[in-house]
């Protein structure tokens, strides 16, 4: 029998729920702007997670728990545009991906 390997739990800085790393989109903080990160690349610094779902990512516009994962303050203009981004890139993905996310989430 091989090994399981434990994914780590993260927070959602949309709705504050706990949920596995990999059913999460990863948030990078670079300068003032704010970013998603592919699965593959491996960058350094404050990171926070979302759902990939349009009400977590329709919270984290609000900024209070985005905020204190990241700790720092970012305009509204910075939270509204990754918000847009992250819409984006969640209704591009094909709906086995979304299916596999929820899947995750609820687990």
């Amino acid at each position: 029998m091989g090994k399981t390997r434990n994914m780590p739990i993260r927070t959602c800085a949309g709705c504050g729920v706990r949920a596995q790393q990999g059913a999460m989109v990863r948030l990078q903080a670079r300068g003032t702007a704010l970013e998603p990160v592919e699965r593959r690349q491996k960058l350094s610094g404050r990171s926070a997670y979302v759902h990939p779902r349009h009400e977590c990512i329709s919270r984290l516009e609000r900024g209070r728990l985005l905020r204190r994962s990241l700790r720092a303050s970012y305009t509204d203009a910075a939270r509204a545009c990754l918000a847009q981004r992250l819409r984006e890139m969640i209704d591009r993905k094909p709906p086995a991906f979304a299916e596999e996310q929820a899947e995750r989430t609820e687990s």
